[in-house]
């Protein structure tokens, strides 16, 4: 499987430059919020940990399908 590389989306956001590369819809990673982690788009909540609270008992598989989902829908 090979893996491309998203482009730098440059957006203006309240009067402010907002950079982020897509992970998925809503995920983003934005250069210099929260370390490079992912997170929430126009946030700079962390999104793996918000969606493994969404879970009762969040396991390897889990984890895995949400990652899988987000990254690159439709692979569930």
């Amino acid at each position: 499987m090979q893996k491309t590389a998203k482009k730098l989306v440059r957006e203006i956001v309240g009067g402010e430059s907002y950079e982020y590369y897509p992970v998925g819809r809503y995920i983003v990673i934005a250069p210099g919020v929260c370390g490079g982690r992912p997170t929430f788009k126009y946030t700079r909540d962390e999104a793996i940990p918000s969606l493994l609270r969404q879970t009762k008992q969040p396991t390897f598989v889990t984890i895995i399908r949400i990652a899988r989902t987000e990254i690159q829908p439709g692979l569930n």
